[in-house]
């Protein structure tokens, strides 16, 4: 798949995959493992924000599930087949 095709900045989905990390490391004892999955949707709204170009919700709403869906997509093939889980 290309991602530049997709108009995502590879920036911010990499800001959001490291800052979803670096937020899973301060929890030590894994009390919130189960809302890890809300932390790459908590940053994509930001960078919805961020990105768009005017605040019509139809282009905030695009680049939410953009960044939603490549962050998250990014993340799961890294951890597959590098982490090789």
């Amino acid at each position: 798949m290309d991602f530049l095709n997709l108009g995502a900045d590879l920036g911010i989905v990499g800001g959001i995959i490291t800052i979803t990390e670096l937020i899973k490391q301060f929890d030590q004892d894994k009390k919130f493992k189960k809302y890890y999955v809300l932390i790459p949707a908590i940053l994509s709204i930001p960078a919805a924000f961020i990105v768009s170009k005017t605040f019509d919700w139809h282009e905030i709403a695009k680049n939410f599930l953009l960044y939603l869906g490549v962050s998250t997509y990014i993340y799961k093939a890294g951890k597959t087949f590098i982490g090789g889980k």
